[in-house]
């Protein structure tokens, strides 16, 4: 017995049926259009009608951590400049060494300066690259041990305040007026 098909069969080749179109499977994804002839896929997944929002909301959940990164990195620890040493004096005092030779050491005082109490001063004869430090009182004055340098001298100061920020260094040219000059 010889099988029969029924006349809105789909046969090879030969015009599809009148009212025989498929509809696709529920939850089934066309490469192309199905009214096309396409490829159906059966992916027996089910597309959330949520999933727009979800993928806003995931986007929009990054763009306001990269926006709260960005301002936190350029709000970034404010740099409180450190002004450099004011007032300097400079005092002679005469020392005779054991073979009767006097040299002449000097010896650096800063005034009151409210930004170094009780900072580290550095104080460096430029030429020599000798130097001294000294710690400031809690007013920020300060007098250094003698040192040996010759007038005219260029003398760099700078200090360290207690929260461990570094001035610019001040030039100072060695002498024995009542404010030393700055470098020219």
């Amino acid at each position: 017995m010889r099988p029969r098909l029924s006349s809105s069969a789909n046969r090879v080749g030969a015009p599809p049926a009148l009212g025989a179109e498929n509809p696709p499977p529920a939850g089934a994804r066309g490469l192309l259009s199905s009214r096309l002839g396409s490829v159906v896929i059966t992916t027996g997944m089910k597309i959330p009608t949520n999933h727009k929002h979800r993928t806003t909301f995931w986007i929009g959940r990054l763009v306001s951590v990269c926006t709260v990164a960005l301002a936190l990195w350029a709000c970034g620890p404010v740099y409180i400049p450190v002004p450099p040493p004011g007032q300097v004096s400079f005092t002679p005092e005469p020392l005779t060494d054991a073979t009767g030779t006097v040299h002449t050491l000097w010896t650096a005082r800063g005034g009151p300066n409210g930004n170094a109490a009780n900072a580290t001063f550095s104080i460096v004869d430029r030429e020599s690259g000798q130097g001294v430090i000294t710690i400031a009182a809690s007013d920020g004055s300060f007098v250094a041990g003698p040192m040996q340098a010759s007038i005219g001298d260029r003398i760099s100061i700078s200090y360290r305040d207690a929260h461990g920020r570094e001035s610019p260094a001040a030039c100072r040219l060695l002498s024995d007026l009542p404010l030393a000059d700055p470098c020219p």
